[in-house]
């Protein structure tokens, strides 16, 4: 598997806080918006483990789909006894028929993604007309901060809010961008300064304390200065709905 330093393992003693928790929280955050009975989509799944979490909201049908052949059958083996189901799939080309689900849940694929434009068309073709997509992303700023290609060699592009809102209204009438992990001035100050080369930082990252580090905030989100937050999670749907989750 190609990026499998960038899937998560839940349990797994290799896997890095700074990498599980962000993940886990932006599950936690995003089955706030599950209605019960609803049909979810959980693209770029991964492992499964955000699956169970949909379960937990009383999400009615739940598919996982993933490009990786490895993290679904993990995902059919350690998650698979719910209500959710998992498939290969490519998030440009699905597979899925049209206006299938009433929620699509897609947690930091955008940027792995070769054509975001086609992607985005894809999803809302299976997307319900009166559907909503949530979808998160690195901020740019904090990762690759005046670099003209991703600092990580997985990413194909990062987004500024500027840019991430940009894109996303050309597929959605109404886009709310919340941040997760806000960060202070000095830090956001700091990264735009500079940032290591992928090959220092993956070094870096393996220090138990620079790990803390980016995994502290994990499970905060707000609403205002989201330029500040080093993850931006977007609420997405073709007309403006009543917001049915607060931080």
């Amino acid at each position: 598997m190609p990026e499998a330093l960038e899937r998560i393992t839940l349990g797994s003693p290799d896997t890095p806080k700074y990498t599980s928790e962000p993940h886990v929280a932006a599950y936690e955050f995003g089955s706030k918006w599950v209605t019960k009975g609803e049909t979810v989509l959980d693209l770029a799944c991964g492992t499964g483990y955000g699956v169970e979490r949909l379960e937990r909201a009383s999400a009615g049908k739940i598919i996982g789909v993933d490009y990786s052949r490895e993290a679904v059958q993990y995902a059919r083996a350690h998650f698979g006894n719910g209500r959710g189901g998992f498939m290969i799939g490519d998030g440009l080309h699905c597979g899925l028929r049209d206006d299938a689900f009433d929620l699509i849940i897609c947690m930091q694929t955008v940027e792995h993604v070769p054509d975001a434009e086609l992607f985005l068309t894809e999803m809302t073709r299976v997307l319900k007309d009166d559907g909503t997509m949530l979808i998160s992303t690195p901020n740019k700023v904090f990762y690759s901060p005046d670099a003209e290609r991703p600092l990580n060699p997985y990413h194909v592009v990062e987004f500024t809010l500027e840019t991430l809102q940009q894109l996303l209204s050309n597929h959605f009438g109404h886009v709310e961008v919340f941040g997760q992990q806000p960060q202070n001035a000095l830090v956001k100050a700091t990264a735009k300064r500079w940032a290591p080369p992928a090959t220092v930082r993956r070094l870096l990252l393996k220090l138990p304390f620079v790990q803390s580090y980016f995994a502290s905030g994990a499970s905060v989100f707000v609403s205002e200065n989201v330029d500040d937050c080093r993850i931006f999670l977007a609420v997405c749907s073709r007309e403006p709905k009543p917001v049915e989750c607060q931080t």
